[in-house]
C-alpha cells in the first residue's frame, strides 16, 4: 500500500459490495442481505432504481418482498429523501421555544436554553437542540420516553 496507494484487501472488499451498496444501506429498513438479493435478483443499485422497482411493481415479484415489506422500503426512502430537510427559523422557534417553557416549568431543570442553529439565529435550522442542566439525572429525560 505504501508504494502503490492502494490496499489489495480493500479493492477485493469493495468488489464483493454491490455497486450503490453503500447509498441503499442508508436506506431506513433496507438491511445489507436485502441490498444484495436486490442487486443479484433485480439489479438494483441505487435508491432510484429501488424506488422505480417498488412503484411499477418490480420489487414484489422477488422471493421476501411482499407488499408489506415494499411499502415499508418505499416509506424507508421517504425518510431518506427528507434527510436533509431543513426547518424556517420562525417556524422552529415557536416549537423549540414552548418546548423549552414546558421543560423549564419541571422543578428539575436548572436550566433549559436554544442551542444549535436557533441559537445563532440561523435562516433554516436542521433540528432543534434545547440542552439544560438538572438537579436529578434523568428526571427530564423520563419525559420523552
Amino acid at each position: 500500500m505504501w508504494s502503490t496507494g492502494r490496499s489489495q484487501q480493500l479493492e477485493r472488499l469493495r468488489s464483493e459490495l454491490p455497486p450503490g451498496a453503500l447509498e441503499l444501506a442508508e436506506v431506513p429498513g433496507v438491511s445489507l442481505k436485502k441490498i444484495q438479493q436486490l442487486w443479484t435478483d433485480a439489479g438494483i443499485d441505487s435508491v432510484a432504481t429501488l424506488k422505480l422497482a417498488c412503484t411499477d411493481g418490480r420489487l414484489a415479484k422477488l422471493k421476501g418482498f411482499g407488499a408489506k415489506t415494499v411499502q415499508k422500503i418505499l416509506d424507508g426512502i421517504d425518510r431518506w429523501e427528507r434527510r436533509d430537510e431543513r426547518v424556517r427559523l420562525i417556524d422552529a422557534l415557536e416549537d423549540a421555544e414552548q418546548l423549552a417553557a414546558y421543560l423549564a416549568a419541571d422543578p428539575a431543570a436548572r436550566r433549559v436554553v436554544l442551542a444549535g442553529s436557533l441559537r445563532r439565529w440561523r435562516e433554516t435550522v436542521s433540528g432543534r437542540r434545547l440542552p439544560r442542566r438538572q438537579r436529578r439525572a434523568g428526571r427530564i429525560n423520563q419525559t420523552f420516553d
